[in-house]
Formats: structure tokens, C-alpha cells, sequence
């Protein structure tokens, strides 16, 4: 696995749960990501999302940290993610965490 650099989500049941979302390392330079791009909705970006915002980037992946059906709820979700860098570089060397 490798830093993210964006993430795209999307839940199975969009019609019944809300839209697309595209995070990113550049909107948010630190965990928690609170912004987000919503490509289906009018708004610009998003940036309501309570205290826990929607994810943490790790070194190895993104983990979902709101407590809604927005991205981690009990249903099927489609994403794609990419990265940085893959976790070893040419020299044997591994990504660092934010």
C-alpha cells in the first residue's frame, strides 16, 4: 500500500445516500479531512462534517472516521484511491505517515 494523495467514494445506494466524494491531500494538509469535493451536487466543496471529520490518509491507506452512511455505513461503497509513492521506493526506503 501507499500515502494516499485523493480518494473517491461513492455508496452503492446513491439515489438513497447522498453523492459522490473526492478527498485529497491538498484541501486538507493534516488529518482529519474535512473537505470534500462533491461532483454531482452544486456545492463548490464541502466542509460540514461535525467533529470527526470524513478520513484519515495513512502511510499504508485511508481509514473512514465519520459515523454516518455518508462513506461508512453498513452498506457496499465503490471507491478508488491513489498515491505518492509506493510503500518502497527504489532504494528500499518506506512513505512516511502525515
Amino acid at each position: 500500500m501507499c500515502k494516499v494523495v485523493m480518494v473517491v467514494l461513492v455508496s452503492s445506494l446513491l439515489n438513497i445516500y447522498g453523492s459522490w466524494y473526492v478527498l485529497d491531500d491538498v484541501r486538507d494538509k493534516f488529518n482529519n479531512t474535512f473537505r470534500t469535493l462533491n461532483p454531482n451536487q452544486s456545492a463548490q466543496e464541502d466542509v460540514v462534517t461535525g467533529a470527526s471529520g470524513y478520513c484519515d490518509f495513512l502511510s499504508n491507506g485511508f481509514k473512514a472516521r465519520i459515523a454516518s452512511n455518508s462513506i461508512n455505513g453498513s452498506y457496499t461503497y465503490i471507491y478508488a484511491a491513489w498515491a505518492h509513492q509506493p510503500m518502497n521506493n527504489l532504494f528500499g526506503g518506506q512513505s512516511n505517515a502525515r
